[in-house]
């Protein structure tokens, strides 16, 4: 068995339809559809991993590969998370002093642990409850440990004043 992208989706090929193999592929979660002895689904991260728990030994191919890799990409930083959660949020400690200006409170000092190392992460804190605090102590994180060099903040007109003026002065211990 083949799976292969046909536009965004993925299609399942070299397979017979039947029997054992057609009742997983018609448990895929996501848009499905049998069209002319081929088998299509959408390409969403639910379908890439019901496909990989119910055919383990297909061939990921032509483009498909890709799909499979961020999947199992997303689930091993999804593991990552959850152990740093299970372990727990330490207190601002000497490991972390250096880059903070202003001591974090609790859950913003979870959400820097939390984030930063990974590649891509979202806050969705309610207003006032300091995404921007956090956002900076990653920033200087990052270009102290040498892993960024500059930083860009896109922001509406009005608010990149609030940055400039407010915010990294009181928040950023590097010059910027």
């Amino acid at each position: 068995m083949k799976i292969i992208t046909s536009n965004t989706q993925l299609e399942v090929t070299e397979a017979r339809f039947f029997g054992e193999t057609y009742k997983k592929l018609a448990a895929c979660p996501d848009r499905k559809a049998f069209k002319l002895g081929r088998f299509l689904c959408d390409s969403s991260s639910v379908n890439v991993a019901h496909l990989l728990e119910s055919f383990p030994e297909a061939d990921w191919t032509g483009g498909a590969e890709e799909y499979k890799y961020k999947f199992l990409a997303f689930k091993k930083q999804e593991e990552e998370l959850k152990k740093r959660k299970q372990e727990g949020c330490p207190e601002v400690s000497d490991e972390y002093a250096a880059y903070f200006k202003t001591e974090p409170f609790k859950h913003q000092l979870e959400a820097f642990v939390l984030s930063k190392d990974l590649e891509s992460y979202g806050l969705f804190f309610e207003q006032g409850c300091g995404k921007t605090k956090v956002t900076i102590d990653n920033i200087v994180y990052l270009f102290l440990t040498g892993k960024i060099k500059r930083a860009i903040i896109f922001a509406p007109n009005g608010v990149h004043t609030n940055w400039t003026k407010t915010e990294l002065p009181i928040h950023c211990n590097v010059e910027y």
